[in-house]
């Protein structure tokens, strides 16, 4: 759970599972129109954070009351966009899904994806947001996944990490 909180790490991720899934629910930042993102995680304690510009996401949100689409992607970034310009007007908020398939494999490149949906524009819009990434500067295990804000602390919001196939 976050409360004003920098960053928040979910850590423990191994060989147990081929596939995770992370639920955030009602995340609030603290600043209006922050971005969310993350970064994977290596190794054991302490796991490292790799922030080098090696990350690729590719992002669509889809408005609701406008059908305006927004297209985000970046192809050397140094983390991963989640989600788009999160408000703290009353009623702005945020929940989405994350799939990281594969964590422990290191023949490969890691790959997640995710879907969500979050309020802008005093909650008088809804955006549908669909997105994938990668990291390709090694194909270490993913031992965990860091989560933060692009400015400001993490206000509030429930993350919990589920292993789904063996």
């Amino acid at each position: 759970t976050a409360n004003d909180d920098t960053e928040v790490d979910l850590e423990g991720i191994d060989n147990t599972y081929n596939i995770y899934m992370v639920v955030c629910s009602n995340l609030h930042n603290a600043y209006d129109g922050a971005n969310h993102f993350m970064r994977f995680g290596r190794g054991t304690g302490p796991v490292v954070y790799e922030d080098g510009a090696n990350y690729r996401y590719a992002m669509h949100g889809f408005q609701s009351n406008t059908g305006e689409k927004q297209e985000v992607n970046d192809g050397s970034a140094t983390g991963i966009k989640l989600i788009d310009d999160i408000g703290t007007l009353s009623g702005e908020m945020c929940d989405f899904v994350l799939y990281l398939q594969a964590p422990s494999a290191t023949d490969s490149f890691h790959t997640c994806s995710w879907q969500g949906a979050h309020y802008i524009e005093d909650a008088s819009q809804l955006v549908c947001v669909l997105g994938a990434a990668g990291y390709t500067d090694d194909m270490l295990a993913i031992t965990g996944l860091r989560f933060y804000a692009s400015t400001g602390n993490i206000a509030s919001g429930q993350y919990d990490l589920y292993g789904l196939a063996t």
